[in-house]
Parts: C-alpha cells; structure tokens; sequence
C-alpha cells in the first residue's frame, strides 16, 4: 500500500475526477457511480478531492446523500486526515469541519489526529481552526505523544505557543516518559525552552 503518494494508478473515473477538480465530471458520475467506491488504498472520491484541495468537488460530495464523509482509508485517514497531511486550503478543511459533526476528534489506526499533523507542520491558521471546531487537545497517539509533543519536535515555536495558550498540559508524558518541556531539553531548543517559561 502506498499512503506517502497521490497514487494515480489505482483509481476509478469518480475519484479521478474529484482528484483533478473537474467538477461536470464529478456530477455527472455522482449520479451513476456509488461514491463510496475505493481505491487500493481504501481512497474515496472525497479522500481524492480532499487530499487535492478539488474544493469545489469537495462541495459537490459532501452534498450528496449516499456519501459515508467519516469513511477511512485503509490507514484510518478521514477526508480530514488527508486534507491536512497535504496542506489544502483553510476553505476546504473548514467545508469539512462545517460539513462533517466531529470529524476533528477521529484519529488514524495509530490515533494520529488532524491537530497532530497540523502541530507538525505549523499551521497556526487550521491548528486554531480545529481547536474551534472541536479538536481533542491533549490526545495521544500511539507512541504517547500528544500535538504539544509534535509541535516540540518539530520546532514549531509559535504552535506550541498556540496550545499552551489553548490549554494544552504540558506535564502529559509520552511512552519514554517524557514531557514536551523534556523534549525541548533534549533538543536543546533555546526557543521552545523560552515559550514555556513565558506560557506555563
């Protein structure tokens, strides 16, 4: 199974059509075609238009009344899931979030969350956006690790700044029994070290 790429191979005309936006394609196969039907890698055509950011094919789906929007890949990815991982639009993950009651709580087989990759990645803009829209703050993955953790181990300053203000606990210790201060010890992160000292 091939999660890291957009795999074109494996998919059907729905889902290459929400892939590449086109949206009289879409509507038209969405009369037809189940739009639940998945690829090799468990993707949707809502996956596809997420993943994408096909945000008006993505409008499309989600209005339709046969379409199952918390439906996971086969890694336990929702639409959500995909849209963050390749940084689509703030429009599209807040159609998702407005479209889609407490898709922000789902995490992956690994329980991985939306704010947790966010918290990779920095995105103040949609790590504050899932916070609004329901995000669990100080959920654990599966190696304990919470999006404070992330959030430290990725150098993110401003989104650690972000969480603590949020509420996040810095004192959640992951599976090395550590905690996001720790981890910024480690790191020797002068920065993150100084953030914690203002925020806690």
């Amino acid at each position: 199974m091939d999660f890291s790429s957009l795999n074109p191979i494996t998919s059907n005309a729905l889902n290459l059509a929400a892939r590449n936006d086109n949206v009289k394609e879409v509507e038209r196969l969405l009369k037809k075609m189940n739009p639940n039907c998945i690829d090799k890698r468990g993707w949707t055509c809502l996956h596809e238009a997420a993943a994408n950011d096909s945000f008006r094919c993505l409008q499309l789906i989600l209005k339709n009344k046969d379409i199952r929007p918390l439906a996971e890949t086969h890694e336990g990815h929702t639409a959500l899931h995909l849209a963050c991982w390749y940084s689509s639009s703030f429009q599209t993950i807040k159609a998702l979030l407005e479209s889609v009651p407490n898709i922000a709580k789902y995490g992956s087989i690994k329980n991985v969350t939306p704010l947790h990759i966010s918290c990779v990645q920095g995105k103040l803009d949609i790590i504050q956006l899932l916070l609004d829209y329901g995000a669990i703050i100080d959920v654990q993955d599966s190696d304990g690790d919470t999006p404070l953790h992330c959030a430290v181990l990725n150098i993110q300053y401003e989104a650690v700044t972000t969480l603590l203000h949020a509420g996040a606990d810095p004192e959640i210790r992951n599976e090395i029994n550590c905690t996001a201060f720790h981890l910024a010890r480690y790191q020797g992160c002068l920065q993150t070290k100084i953030y914690f000292s203002i925020c806690v």
